[in-house]
């Protein structure tokens, strides 16, 4: 993913225009591209100025609103990208900057905002990747996290995690579970459309957590939870499974009682 800012001068002449693109690595998302914006547009700013910035984003200047409050050590931490923003909130004390940022209207044809935008497609493509240092920024923690070999083929260093630790903790956990279960043989078809994003697990887990019935433990439920895991894992009593373990009773019996001519698996159900 790339990013790219525009300085112009304050009499907005569209002939006298510093650009900057470059692209970003790890938890990639338009939040952290435009925070690193502000980040580096700050960066090459005199001491002691007046910075106005103009973006599309309302969450970025939410965000930046919210840190400007001095919220909690504790909170600080469970804001996306907190990283990027004590490097922002560190440059504007050290150089004594007084920043306002104002929202643009995306896609409005504004000169500068087509501008960065364009610059940003062609960050996605450069060589030169951005990324803050924490060691600079006098942090009293932050998490990191040793990859396992198979996500570290480079042998690169631990993955910074720069936003909620329990709620990436909880994401690293699903996954991690996810990839057990698709890890079995009955379920190597539904690997091959999750690795393709067809899934959304997210919904799925809320799915196995739905209870239709008014107590939390009964004989209906486990019914119900039975034939949820029969349902995901295809081990319905369909007529291809019933046929290939009791031969003797359902004997060239593989059609749909419904649609004679086609075969009754749990891909069809």
């Amino acid at each position: 993913m790339g990013l790219g800012w525009v300085v112009a001068s304050p009499s907005f002449s569209s002939t006298e225009i510093h650009e900057f693109a470059c692209k970003i690595n790890n938890f990639p998302s338009s939040t952290k591209a435009e925070a690193l914006v502000i980040a580096t547009a700050l960066a090459t700013c005199p001491p002691n100025t007046d910075i106005t910035i103009k973006t599309d984003s309302k969450c970025v200047i939410d965000t930046f609103k919210y840190t400007q409050s001095r919220p909690s050590p504790r909170r600080y931490l469970k804001i996306n990208n907190y990283l990027i923003w004590k490097a922002i909130d560190k440059i504007i004390s050290s150089n004594r900057l007084n920043v306002t940022l104002e929202k643009v209207k995306a896609h409005s044809n504004d000169f500068f905002n087509d501008k960065a935008d364009s610059l940003a497609k062609e960050g996605s493509s450069s060589n030169h990747v951005l990324a803050i240092n924490p060691l600079g920024l006098n942090l009293e923690s932050f998490s990191t996290w040793n990859l396992p070999d198979q996500l570290d083929k480079y042998n690169s260093s631990s993955l910074i995690i720069d936003r909620d630790i329990r709620k990436t903790l909880s994401s690293i956990s699903n996954i991690k579970n996810i990839n057990q279960f698709l890890a079995h043989h009955r379920l190597s078809y539904l690997q091959s459309i999750t690795y393709n994003n067809k899934i959304d697990w997210k919904s799925t887990q809320s799915w196995f957590s739905y209870n239709p019935f008014d107590s939390p433990t009964s004989r209906k439920l486990t019914k119900f939870r039975s034939w949820q895991l029969k349902n995901c894992c295809d081990t319905l009593p369909t007529m291809d499974l019933m046929n290939k373990y009791y031969p003797n009773t359902f004997d060239n019996c593989l059609t749909c009682w419904h649609r004679k001519n086609t075969p009754e698996t749990n891909i069809h159900l």
